[in-house]
């Protein structure tokens, strides 16, 4: 489906350029307003089709966002375009307007994707008002179609943490790393962030993590002796013997 936007609506529309390996500009388009899509886009992938996949945000009436996927033809044409958004089941912290963002996506081997992207909303724990955002994947077929939908994050520890993702791949059994970072505002001291990277399996389950899940959450705080603490991870690869490679910074 494609949603509604507010008339006069004035943001940044995503972009899709096509090169040659000399630089020679074979494709330029712009996407936003009149085909009512992508607002941003942060990530395409090739599509098995000859077109492309590209993973961005789109912007509501109520100016609240859902993560957007385009899909177009090898000439840039619109074939559809979805939006995605994440859900809260926590009674007790009731969170609306809910702001969700794309920001990654590969190519799975039986023609579907996966999208990594954060869903924030503003919770109310015991009567504070606080932004909470986590990491969502989303599993799509090669129509759009959602296969799982699943969130990955440390909501309700006792330490307000932020998840986001920068990467999504594809690794060798079908399954998908994540490179990610964890922020945590205090409100009296300089914010804090971790490095973070998720495996899942096929399923979109947690296979491992570092730092290692524990109780359902992210200890970001233990001493682990990674000096990893303050760090980003930018990407994340599978190689060739299974092991993770990542990049980041300090």
């Amino acid at each position: 489906f494609l949603p509604e936007l507010q008339s006069g609506q004035k943001e940044s529309d995503g972009w899709l350029q096509k090169v040659y390996v000399f630089g020679n500009v074979v494709l330029s388009r712009q996407y936003g307003q009149k085909e009512v899509c992508l607002v941003s886009a942060r990530d395409v992938v090739a599509a098995s089709d000859g077109g492309y996949i590209t993973v961005g945000t789109i912007l509501l009436k109520d100016d609240s966002t859902d993560i957007g996927v385009m899909k177009t033809d090898a000439s840039g044409q619109v074939v559809w375009c979805r939006a995605y958004n994440g859900t809260r089941d926590d009674a007790q912290s009731p969170a609306t307007p809910i702001f969700d963002e794309g920001f990654s996506i590969d190519a799975s081997s039986d023609g579907g994707y996966a999208v990594a992207g954060t869903t924030r909303a503003t919770i109310r724990p015991e009567g504070a008002v606080v932004d909470d955002s986590d990491i969502i994947v989303i599993r799509l077929d090669e129509d759009g179609e959602v296969i799982w939908q699943k969130e990955y994050g440390n909501r309700g520890a006792e330490t307000h943490w932020d998840e986001n993702p920068y990467s999504i791949h594809l690794t060798e059994n079908n399954g998908w790393v994540i490179a990610a970072t964890a922020h945590a505002d205090y409100g009296f001291r300089q914010p804090d962030q971790h490095f973070l990277v998720l495996r899942l399996r096929n399923t979109g389950e947690l296979f491992w993590s570092w730092p290692r899940q524990e109780n359902n959450a992210f200890p970001y705080d233990a001493d682990e002796g990674d000096d990893l603490d303050r760090a980003t991870a930018y990407d994340a690869i599978e190689l060739a013997d299974g092991r993770i490679a990542v990049i980041g910074g300090r």
